[in-house]
Formats: C-alpha cells, structure tokens, sequence
C-alpha cells in the first residue's frame, strides 16, 4: 500500500513540461519572477477553476511482511507529472524502481515532509487518544474537543472478498458514492479540434434544466467543512486522450 501525493497548478495554457520548467531554474532573474508572476495572476483569473497535473511522490507504508514500515519523520521526493499518467501507470513505474532499487533521476528541488504516528484505540486510562476524531462522513465521534487544533480524520476502508471475515458489524450508516474516471478519447469526434478537456460531475435534483446548479453533496477536497456542487477533473493540456487518476466522493 503507498501514500500518494498529487500536487496539482491551476491551468497555464501550456504542455506540462513547460509548466514545470520554471521550478527547476534556481538562478532566475528578477524580472523573470515577475514576468512570472504577473503572468500567473492573469491565468489564475481566467482559468482559476482548472486545474492541471504537476507533480506527484509517493511512499510505501507497510514492508513485504505486512508491517507498518514508516514511523516519525518521513520525506516523499517529487516527480515532474506527465499527460498520460493514471493510477496503474504510477503503479507500474513504482514496480520497476523497487526492483531495480532506483529513484527519480530528474525530481522536482522539492520534497513533502510527513509525520506518521500509530494511533491506538483507549485501552486503558493511561492510553493516549486523540481527543478530535471524524469519520470518513465527518462525523464527530464523542467525546470530541472542539477546541482541539489537531483533528484526525479516518480514511474509508473498501474490504476485498479475501478479507470478508474481518468485516465488523455496522456501527453507522454510510451513503456514500465514489466515482473514478478513467478516460475519454475525442481523436474521432465530430468535433477535430476538442482539447484541453475536462469532466464536469454534478448531481441534480431536477432532469429538465441540464444548467441547473448542481446540489451541495461532492465531498470538498481542500476543506472539511463544506461541500461543493460539482467537480471538475484535471485539464491535460492539448491532449484528446486524457487520461485521469481523480477519486470524486458524494455524499448520498
């Protein structure tokens, strides 16, 4: 199992490696940073709803014989994104440095910095507990100090038919939708000249206004205090055949 980390930029109108270019110069002249920031802030103005691929790292979490392999401080390097990465083609290139004991030759002067921590359930008086827990509904589980900075929050187990043993009894009920897309492919659509495509996901409440503001279920991916009407994956830039690695959560 691997923690991944998706870094994603808002939409600059060039390829992905253009994109990235910029961070790998650590000599750049003043008027080359503000010619980038200004430049920025009119892309972010115009295109600030899409977003493209960046970067991504990833970390293994537990060794070959099943054990918790991460513990304390933890650094997750980062490499350039690429158009036709999804989850099977990080996988793969995960696979091929493992066996051959190697990493990025070219990542990002940049790195992710992680504390991981096994937490236990109170067995006694003197375990420690986090005092703020939510489910993965985000729902408070008592006692829970609203006054806590630090509030952990669970990850969705998905059980497999060779684990069906271990699944508990239900303790609270759960609705929840998830939606992966995969691909799209418009090198044969009527329309030649489609790029730069993105699928938008909402859910209505109404089937004759297809305009209509979508209702308030999508799970928020940057906050867990609200939730957003709709959703819109990642634009690779200029590609037909884009393909993507985005996990959308409903609340049902």
């Amino acid at each position: 199992i691997y923690m991944i980390v998706w870094v994603e930029k808002v939409l600059r109108g060039t390829d992905i490696d253009s994109s990235i270019e910029p961070y790998f110069k650590s000599t750049l002249k003043n008027k080359e940073k503000d010619k980038l920031l200004k430049e920025y802030g009119n892309t972010f103005q115009r295109l600030g709803k899409y977003r493209q691929p960046f970067a991504w790292g990833a970390i293994p979490l537990f060794s070959n014989q099943g054990k918790l392999r991460v513990a304390g401080e933890q650094g997750v390097t980062l490499s350039r994104a690429r158009a036709d990465e999804g989850v099977e083609q990080i996988l793969d290139i995960l696979k091929k440095r493992q066996q051959k004991n190697t990493g990025d030759k070219r990542p990002l002067p940049a790195q992710f910095n992680f504390h991981f921590e096994q937490l236990y359930p109170p067995l006694s008086e003197d375990t420690q507990y986090p005092k703020a827990v939510l489910t993965p509904s985000l729902l408070p589980i008592a006692p829970f100090d609203e006054n806590e900075k630090e509030v952990v929050r669970e990850i969705q187990e998905f059980q497999d038919k060779s684990s069906i043993h271990d699944i508990q009894a239900n303790m609270e009920y759960v609705n929840h939708l998830y939606i992966y897309p995969e691909s799209v492919n418009f090198t044969k659509h009527k329309d030649s000249n489609s790029r730069n495509i993105t699928c938008k996901i909402s859910v209505k409440s109404v089937d004759d206004d297809p305009l209509s503001v979508g209702l308030p279920v999508i799970y928020d991916r940057y906050s867990q205090n609200s939730n957003k009407v709709e959703y819109r994956t990642r634009v690779n830039y200029h590609k037909k055949t884009p393909v993507f690695a985005e996990e959308i959560k409903l609340r049902l």
